[in-house]
């Protein structure tokens, strides 16, 4: 059997495929946070603030995973006037986090929070 998910075709696996194999591949990206500035509501406008990035490290078990964290931060605007060239470029990752044995079957937004707190964000 096959299901069509992000223009690419897959295989489903069964349910006793699922619980035998890790979830991901370690490193692979599972959670992806994009935060945003719209000037006076215009999505056209949109300026990047921050991304957050979490992956399965692939350690976990079936009942919990260890993830990892990565933090993208802006202080400023290209094209603002505002640039400080001491600054990191937007790519660059601003803070690391790791959550060990999270729950599977809870929220993501829950391992979003959890994440930030190891990041020292809360």
């Amino acid at each position: 059997m096959s299901a069509l998910s992000f223009g690419r075709e897959h295989r489903v696996a069964s349910a006793a495929e699922r619980w035998a194999k890790p979830r991901a591949t370690p490193g692979d990206t599972m959670v992806y946070v994009r935060i945003e500035l719209w000037p006076k509501g215009d999505k056209r406008e949109a300026r990047l603030l921050q991304e957050l990035t979490i992956a399965n490290d692939g350690t976990g078990t079936v009942m919990s995973g260890n993830y990892v964290g990565a933090l993208s931060h802006s202080t400023t605007y290209k094209g603002d006037g505002l640039e400080d060239p001491n600054d990191p470029p937007k790519e660059a990752v601003w803070k690391r986090g790791r959550v060990v044995a999270f729950p599977r079957r809870w929220s993501p937004t829950r391992l979003v929070a959890k994440m930030l707190a190891a990041m020292g964000e809360h």
